[in-house]
């Protein structure tokens, strides 16, 4: 069961919204591309965040292990918005 004010934190009806106008004006994959491209480096931010703050060394490799697993991805996205017309 997830808290009520973490649901409300992780709750984006704006994003939902765009996603959905994006749809029905035929331009959702550069929408999509470009809006996952945007939430997951502002993920990648606040992992590197973390990590620069953080003092345990267990916590730090974790993060590490996280952001390169992203980092893939994001190269991914980044391509496919470049290539996009």
């Amino acid at each position: 069961k997830i808290p009520k004010d973490i649901a409300a934190a992780e709750n984006n009806d704006e994003l939902l919204t765009k996603l959905t106008d994006a749809h029905l004006q035929g331009t959702f994959d550069i929408v999509y591309a470009r809006e996952m491209a945007h939430q997951l480096t502002t993920i990648m931010i606040d992992l590197h965040t973390l990590h620069q703050r953080s003092s345990n060394q267990e916590l730090r490799d974790e993060l590490t292990t996280a952001y390169a697993s992203l980092e893939p991805l994001q190269k991914s996205l980044d391509e496919f918005s470049v290539s996009s017309p």
